[in-house]
């Protein structure tokens, strides 16, 4: 735990914290790393060998939200698209809305909430038909937030 000293300076005081962000910082970044690498070496293995396994979309979903959460929001799209499209295609509902919901979210956070509100509007009607009630929650929560821009 740190502690502040009377005799110690601001600016050491305000240095070990900084360095202290930074060391956790690049701790988050290493395990981001080695969380990105074993989701893409599933993802390949699983498109080789099952190209159309319902477990790709909630692989593409889960690489995206760790994307999503290094801030690279145009990443995350990406690969929420790409779990979008074989929800689609496999007539998979609920991973139609988790796909849309994120999507609306990586829009909200890259700073286009105005974008993310037609993919929450989807995902809720979705959710709705499905009777899945945290799903409803959930997009009924971001449609909110989305419009309060």
């Amino acid at each position: 735990m740190f502690e502040f000293k009377a005799d110690e300076g601001l600016g050491k005081v305000v240095g070990s914290l900084s360095s202290r962000i930074v060391a956790f910082d690049d701790k988050r970044d290493q395990q981001a790393g080695r969380s990105v690498e074993r989701l893409l070496l599933q993802i390949r293995e699983l498109e080789e060998t099952s190209p159309e396994s319902a477990l790709l979309i909630t692989l593409y979903n889960d690489l995206g939200e760790v994307y999503k959460g290094c801030y690279a929001y145009g990443e995350a799209l990406v690969w929420y698209e790409k779990a979008l499209a074989l929800a689609e295609k496999k007539g998979s509902l609920d991973g139609q809305a988790r796909s849309l919901l994120n999507i609306g979210d990586a829009l909200r956070f890259s700073g286009r909430p105005a974008d993310s509100i037609r993919y929450y509007q989807q995902s809720l009607e979705i959710t709705k038909e499905i009777g899945d009630r945290n799903g409803e929650a959930a997009s009924l929560g971001s449609l909110g937030i989305a419009n309060s821009y």
